[in-house]
């Protein structure tokens, strides 16, 4: 089991060099929030309002982000939120971070991101964390 966060599926939406191999993970029971697909359909209308994609690809990108919903299992944020407060309380990290390594201690998974502080602070927690 993977907790897969916003970053590593924004990464491969926008074919950014960092997950070449993220299918492969889409493998391993892949879980997270209900919050992932809101956060990464952010990062594409940001590539988008600064010109990185034109419309064509961000309509493209958008329609294969809401087909991710077929493969991973969202958990609702609201069963994990008093956790992720604390967490996000004592270690100092963004309670969107938070949301996700506490999915990963709830369910005892490994976590898939980009964003170093959240690796940072699931490794300090001996959380297994990928790339």
């Amino acid at each position: 089991m993977i907790v897969i966060d916003a970053s590593a599926i924004a990464s491969m939406i926008l074919e950014e060099n960092e997950f070449d191999n993220l299918s492969e993970f889409l493998k391993i029971e892949p879980i997270s929030i209900d919050l992932l697909i809101k956060e990464a359909t952010s990062a594409i209308l940001k590539a988008y309002k600064r010109k990185r994609i034109n419309e064509n690809d961000l309509n493209f990108k958008y329609e294969a982000l809401n087909n991710l919903k077929k493969l991973i299992k969202f958990y609702s944020q609201d069963e994990i939120l008093p956790d992720a407060f604390q967490l996000s309380k004592n270690e100092n990290i963004s309670i969107y971070d938070a949301l996700y390594i506490s999915l990963a201690k709830l369910k005892k998974a490994s976590i898939l991101s980009i964003d170093k502080k959240l690796r940072e602070t699931a490794n300090k927690l001996n959380i297994k964390t990928f790339p």
